[in-house]
């Protein structure tokens, strides 16, 4: 990643925990392998399923190939299952 891509990541981590920390959400921590592929920051009292549409749209237009989608509890709703259970293999 060159020096100014992970410069604004960084920077932009730090905006996106400070925002979650002050609506009483845990922070992110960067992934020790840089796999942060899609972020949708939402207002303080919205679900994080919600965000899910945009990010999973965004993230499998720009990596087509996605066999495996990796999320925590959160995500594990009707509707995503229902919309996205017959796509990839899911929530490992």
């Amino acid at each position: 990643m060159p020096v100014a891509a992970k410069r604004y990541a960084d920077e932009l981590l730090k905006e996106i925990n400070a925002d979650r920390e002050a609506h009483g959400k845990a922070p992110f921590d960067d992934d020790k392998n840089g796999y942060i592929l899609g972020v949708e920051v939402t207002p303080g009292n919205v679900h994080d399923s919600v965000a899910f549409d945009d990010v999973y749209e965004e993230v499998t237009e720009r990596f087509p190939k996605v066999k495996t989608i990796v999320a925590d509890s959160a995500y594990k709703t009707p509707h995503i299952c229902k919309k996205y259970s017959m796509t990839a293999e899911f929530f490992h």
